[in-house]
């Protein structure tokens, strides 16, 4: 992003460039939602010439991340409320999330929530339980 108007009180247009997945768009009005992270996202135009792209990111939008440059609204602080002309619309590879070694590993957690329960209630439980986890959550028999 440039830093055009940076210090100006009032929402601006300048070159920008978003990268975020796609999780909506309306090819009626050539708009979609770029989600940059889990809580922000901004509109942008498409082409018509790029519609095939923003549906493919959409229907992809778990492996692929859209990278668009052009023009956009910025708020008084510079940041991308909107991108109102993509001049160039690039998909990539969703980088997959980092490795945490220090995450609490999944059978701790297990381990930890269960501990309390008293072995009676244990024996409660199906001996087929792993078998037939349709059956005894939703009353579906396996065929």
């Amino acid at each position: 992003m440039s830093n055009h108007g940076k210090n100006s009180n009032q929402p601006h247009e300048d070159t920008v460039e978003v990268s975020g997945r796609v999780l909506q768009a309306n090819v009626r009005q050539r708009q979609c939602q770029v989600w940059l992270d889990d809580d922000t996202h901004v509109f942008v135009a498409f082409t018509e010439e790029q519609e095939p792209r923003v549906v493919s990111a959409l229907r992809d939008h778990k492996h692929t991340c859209v990278v668009v440059s052009g023009i956009g609204q910025l708020t008084p602080e510079g940041k991308p409320n909107g991108v109102i002309r993509a001049d160039s619309l690039v998909l990539r590879p969703r980088e997959p999330r980092p490795f945490d070694p220090t995450a609490p590993n999944i059978m701790d957690k297990i381990a930890e929530i269960t501990k309390d329960v008293p072995d009676e209630e244990w024996e409660k439980l199906p001996t087929d339980l792993s078998h037939r986890l349709d059956y005894y959550l939703y009353g579906i028999e396996r065929e």
